[in-house]
């Protein structure tokens, strides 16, 4: 087996460090914080990278969220690409779905939302790296389904799941409760088909009360083709007239007008909160991402460089609307919940 030294110590590395020593023979450690180096993890010594030279390994596995800048540090040191291992850093959300349901290995697993074949997000690739022993993809976009050995992927609502009760291990749902209308039919089915004690992990956004809850495509046009949570008080046509003034043309308006209308479920934050509070299944964490600029996210944001967009006006114009203040800066929800009841 590879001697691997895993390049990386911090909060991801706590996160992964089972999945870690199971799958690599670690042989020592790397850090850049110079207060970790010269310590011992596990019996093994973490060392600082410029030491690489003078130490024995087969690879070196990046585990950090900035594992671009360290790949650029190390070929900088001479290590050769062949010989840094990205798996993990280039697979950080189906590590996280991995780790939040407590490995998929050899387990029955349902994505709620998947997206349609071809576009699916994460089913094929947890299939082939975790091997669990079946996971189902559902999404109402899919037309024609898709079978491997050990995955299918098929037509299916959250609000109505066509499987058995107790059927599954565990369920995710990443990016997809946004545009789900019916939230408490479907946290009701995923309850029904999970089996006691299993877990549902789920993360999603933008929140519809958010600064970015109509979804633009990332472009700057996109982003800025309506005012910050003008969707929030907005008649279709101001949308459609904002949007035309934006530079927007007037195909991209009407795409843009029924997404808004069509994919999206328009629930506030208080509301998703309550129905998942009130879900019947034990809520094992939660939390949210602030976001109070259509271009920025407020978490990691230092205070003297912070922006919201958010002014007295538009508090008072959404202050006649259904929504509430508290409402309006949270972008995007993770949460994880367990079936406790037998």
């Amino acid at each position: 087996m590879k001697k691997t030294l895993v390049f990386g110590v911090g909060n991801m590395f706590s996160s992964y460090l089972y999945y870690i020593l199971e799958n690599y023979n670690v042989s020592g450690f790397l850090d850049n914080d110079k207060d970790k180096q010269g310590q011992s993890i596990l019996g093994k010594e973490v060392y600082s990278p410029e030491d690489i030279d003078k130490l024995d390994y087969d690879e070196i596995l990046l585990v950090s969220i900035f594992h671009d800048e360290m790949h650029s540090q190390l070929i900088d040191l001479g290590v050769p690409n062949s010989k840094i291992n990205k798996s993990i850093s280039d697979n950080l959300d189906i590590m996280r779905i991995n780790h939040k349901l407590g490995g998929l290995t050899n387990k029955t697993v349902l994505d709620v939302g998947c997206g349609d074949v071809g576009n699916e997000r994460f089913v094929k690739q947890i299939a082939s790296y975790f091997k669990p022993s079946m996971i189902i993809g559902i999404d109402p976009s899919v037309q024609h389904e898709e079978k491997g050995d050990n995955y299918l992927i098929c037509n299916g609502r959250g609000e109505d799941l066509a499987f058995d009760d107790n059927s599954f291990d565990a369920v995710y749902s990443t990016a997809a409760f946004e545009h789900i209308e019916g939230i408490e039919e479907t946290l009701s089915e995923i309850k029904r088909v999970l089996k006691p004690f299993g877990k549902f992990y789920c993360s999603f956004g933008h929140v519809w009360t958010s600064v970015n809850g109509y979804h633009d495509d990332g472009t700057e046009a996109d982003l800025l083709s309506l005012p910050p949570w003008g969707h929030l008080y907005m008649s279709e046509f101001e949308m459609k007239e904002y949007m035309l003034m934006s530079g927007l043309t007037d195909g991209r308006v009407r795409e843009r007008l029924d997404f808004i209308r069509e994919n999206l479920n328009h629930h506030s934050r208080t509301r998703l909160t309550n129905w998942i509070v009130n879900s019947g299944m034990l809520v094992r964490e939660y939390g949210e991402l602030p976001k109070y600029s259509r271009k920025e996210y407020a978490d990691g944001t230092p205070a003297n460089n912070f922006h919201t967009e958010m002014t007295k006006e538009i508090l008072d114009i959404i202050g006649k609307t259904e929504y509430s203040e508290d409402d309006l800066y949270v972008s995007l929800i993770g949460f994880l919940l367990e079936k406790i009841a037998l």
